[in-house]
């Protein structure tokens, strides 16, 4: 095997693995909120969105059928609206917003989602709504309708070891998180990787 199909290999696995520790990364941020420090920066789509389809979009969604007091949360016009006196979501203020007010009570009448949808907050998605809300409560519609624009590349403190800008995007989330890069592995190595990947 020539020496330059190594170094192609060797890249294209390097790669490979930046992509699929990109997406362990973004997947470890999810809605339980584990990773979510309390000063980040609280993403709809990635952090709120997901909450609201799980637990209440059944009986505030899309489906007409089976929604309930007329009250949608996945159309921001009526999820900030002022509902009989209240507003459902108060921009800046949890204690004035209806949504927080009933995914906090005790009274078991009042509190969402109901006890029998089965369906419960952890006091991490609690705090994720709550967050947000004191954020501004920053909409954004689902990504489907929303156009793709490029984010910038990261700097980062071991720019040595960015090849490529995925590994600016990797090493930026290591660097949060406290962690490093282990050493390069050298050619060899990645391609009995690569073929153990592939062929097992």
């Amino acid at each position: 095997m020539s020496q330059s199909h190594k170094t192609f290999t060797a890249a294209g696995f390097h790669g490979l693995l930046a992509v699929i520790l990109v997406v362990t990364c973004v997947h470890a941020a999810s809605p339980t909120g584990e990773l979510l420090a309390s000063d980040d920066a609280v993403d709809f789509a990635r952090d709120v969105r997901p909450i609201l389809s799980e637990s209440c979009f059944a009986c505030h969604g899309p489906d007409g059928d089976s929604r309930e007091a007329d009250l949608r949360l996945d159309r921001r016009e009526s999820a900030f609206a002022v509902r009989e006196g209240h507003t459902v979501i108060t921009p800046g203020d949890p204690n004035a917003s209806e949504l927080f007010a009933r995914v906090t009570t005790n009274n078991p009448e009042e509190r969402m989602p109901p006890v029998d949808s089965e369906k419960t907050l952890t006091p991490s998605q609690i705090g994720i709504l709550r967050r947000w809300i004191e954020q501004g409560a920053p909409w954004e519609e689902h990504w489907s309708f929303v156009a793709p624009q490029r984010p910038s590349v990261p700097q980062v403190q071991d720019s040595d070891r960015v090849s490529n800008p995925i590994d600016a995007f990797v090493l930026a989330r290591l660097e949060r998180e406290g962690l490093q890069l282990s050493p390069r592995a050298d050619a060899v190595t990645l391609l009995r990787r690569l073929s153990l990947d592939l062929i097992g």
